[in-house]
């Protein structure tokens, strides 16, 4: 895994940030009617007219110029980001929850490639899922016109985006992009549990749910790592292993509490000899990022990371 950077507008640390022209001609919206339990889709007519009432209000020209486009299937937003690249896009605006933001970053890449798309478009955002993770290390709200202000308040800032190679070196090789956090072990069996579930009670508990689920089912692996030009290293009965750009999954749990979206840098967090009572015992711990501190837990930043299951 390795990170690079893409230009994303959102608020942020003035020193860090650039204006852009008040013009909305070339932004294209790609959003996911089916996130957050179809509740976007409904919800949609509504966040477009407050969109275009703000820019008006706030002098922003070319409003009828933008355009939107709907996802009808999973993996098609990074096929409409790539085409709205491709025909000179100067914004993309990801309308969903983590899922689609991730399948739209991705767009931003040139198939199996770590290749830009474009040099110059650039990724907005306005959260509207379930867990909502990525938008907590932002500190915004899951309130959709506190997103629309905060875009048009026409800044940008640079931020970092992971790249994963699995099967690398192999006729199997795929490659994927991140920009919240990858992670392998448990918290695949047990996002595709949440996944599954019916989100009656909210992403929270049905996240914490599906953890003490995946952690009855799943057998911990030994995984052997290497860090930077480091050496190899083993870490015996992993659960799970997190590389983060943000700082949350898991619909708030705090993996990564020094995570910064801009520094360059992998933050990793592996939980190994981590079962189902610690888990219950220690969900204090994992919402708060105290979690770092535990013996169980270990915590490092890198720039790259190679990980391969021990033979």
């Amino acid at each position: 895994l390795s990170a690079g950077q893409l230009a994303c507008s959102e608020t942020s640390n003035a020193n860090t940030m650039a204006s852009v022209a008040m013009s909305l001609k070339g932004w294209v919206f790609v959003v996911n009617p089916a996130s957050a339990s179809g509740a976007t889709g409904k919800k949609w007519p509504k966040m477009l007219q407050k969109f275009k009432d703000t820019a008006s209000a706030k002098s922003w020209s070319d409003i009828e110029e933008v355009s939107v486009v709907m996802t009808t299937r999973p993996s098609e937003a990074t096929e409409l980001t790539r085409t709205a690249l491709r025909e000179g896009a100067a914004v993309v605006v990801a309308v969903g929850g983590d899922g689609s933001l991730a399948e739209v970053v991705e767009g931003f890449f040139e198939p199996a490639s770590h290749n830009k798309v474009s040099e110059t478009g650039m990724l907005a955002y306005v959260p509207n899922g379930t867990g909502g993770d990525f938008r907590k290390s932002l500190e915004w709200s899951n309130n959709y016109e506190e997103a629309i202000n905060n875009l048009l308040k026409g800044t940008t800032r640079q931020v970092d985006v992971g790249h994963v190679l699995m099967g690398h070196g192999t006729l199997n090789e795929v490659g994927r992009h991140f920009i919240n956090i990858s992670s392998c072990g448990s918290s695949a069996l047990i996002a595709q549990i949440a996944n599954s579930s019916p989100n009656i009670f909210g992403s929270t508990i049905t996240f914490y749910q599906a953890s003490l689920r995946g952690l009855l089912q799943y057998q911990p692996r030994t995984l052997c790592i290497k860090v930077d030009d480091g050496e190899w290293q083993e870490f015996k009965d992993v659960n799970c292993l997190a590389v983060c750009n943000g700082k949350y999954f898991g619909s708030g749990m705090l993996v990564a509490p020094k995570a910064s979206l801009s520094d360059g840098l992998l933050d990793v967090t592996i939980w190994a000899g981590f079962g189902m009572l610690d888990f219950v015992l220690l969900s204090p711990l994992i919402f708060s990022g105290e979690h770092i501190k535990h013996e169980k837990t270990t915590s490092f930043q890198c720039k790259t990371l190679e990980v391969m299951r021990a033979p």
